[in-house]
């Protein structure tokens, strides 16, 4: 390794244009549950839990797919349903989370202290129908082609409150191509 080490989720992110980015289409991209937050307000479920199964079904759902065509997705009001969020754009409790989680990503990857690693936070939509507000939160590792799932988020709260959610129900029918099994279109669980 070289010169790189995880950026603390207190530093300011860099633009999104010195990001180097791997090629979604040069390979796969591979699936690492050793970041799961089980506490706070974005707890993963713990296994065995329904949620737990249903949020596992989707992502390897998602992960037979290239990286490329899961961010291409597109909710049914036409945004983006798989993105990458700036820290920045985070509520002041996920970034104050993220603290741990970027030092056991550190841990993990057997960074040293003088090389810095930037990892991609990013949000992953449940079901694609208008106001559905479910969330998977993970950490991308580009060059290691590393997504780490850590929250769970049934009430679109880890970019904080959205009020285009508040009082509304999800709307319209599933997309064809949602990435949930047809028994968790409900918006109260995966």
């Amino acid at each position: 390794m070289s010169g790189r080490k995880v950026r603390g989720a207190g530093a300011k992110p860099a633009p999104r244009t010195t990001k180097k980015l791997v090629d979604p289409n040069q390979g796969p991209w591979f699936l690492n549950f050793l970041l799961l937050d089980t506490g706070g307000p974005f707890a993963w479920p713990k296994p065995g839990e329904p949620d737990a199964v249903t949020l596992l079904q989707i992502l390897q759902t998602l992960n037979g797919e290239m990286l490329e065509q899961v961010r291409a997705r597109t909710r049914e009001s036409g945004g983006a349903a798989n993105k990458f969020v700036d820290l920045e754009d985070l509520c002041e409790e996920a970034v104050e989370r993220l603290q741990p989680i970027f030092a056991r990503l550190q841990q993990l990857l057997e960074v040293h202290a003088d090389e810095e690693v930037e990892p991609f936070v990013l949000e992953l939509t449940v079901c694609y129908r208008r106001y559905d507000p479910r969330r998977i939160w993970c950490l991308y590792e580009p060059e290691r082609r590393c997504v780490y799932p850590i929250w769970w988020d049934p009430k679109h709260e880890v970019c904080g409150n959205n009020p285009a959610y508040e009082g509304r129900s999800p709307g319209g029918q599933c997309a064809p191509d949602c990435p949930h099994p047809p028994e968790a279109t409900s918006s109260g669980s995966a």
